[in-house]
C-alpha cells in the first residue's frame, strides 16, 4: 500500500502544521521535492499530545529536500514539539 507518515506533536500555540514531502508530482515546488500535503492540521493550543496521519501515495522519498531529507513539518515559524514520527506502508 501507499506510505503513511504519522506525527505525534504537542498542540501548543495557534496556526497550522503542514507536511511538505518529496513527491513524484512534477508540478509541485522544485519538481516535486516540496509538495504540500492536502491535510493541514489546525492547532488549538490545548497543550495535549495529538496524532495525525498523512497518506502519501505519490511519495518519491529520493532525498530531494535540503539536507537530503524526504519530508518536513512546518508550523509557521513557531516551535513544533514532536514526540514521535513514524513512516510505514499501509
Amino acid at each position: 500500500g501507499p506510505p503513511e507518515i504519522e506525527l505525534e506533536f504537542l498542540d501548543q500555540g495557534t496556526g497550522r502544521v503542514v507536511l511538505e514531502y518529496d513527491s513524484t508530482d512534477a508540478a509541485a515546488t522544485q519538481g516535486g521535492a516540496y509538495k504540500d500535503h492536502a491535510t493541514v492540521v489546525a492547532c488549538g493550543d490545548t497543550l495535549g499530545w495529538r496524532s495525525v496521519a498523512f497518506m502519501v501515495p505519490d511519495a518519491r522519498f529520493a532525498g530531494s529536500q535540503n539536507g537530503n531529507a524526504d519530508f518536513r513539518f512546518y508550523h509557521g515559524g513557531q516551535n513544533l514539539f514532536v514526540r514521535r514520527v513514524r513512516v510505514a506502508r499501509r
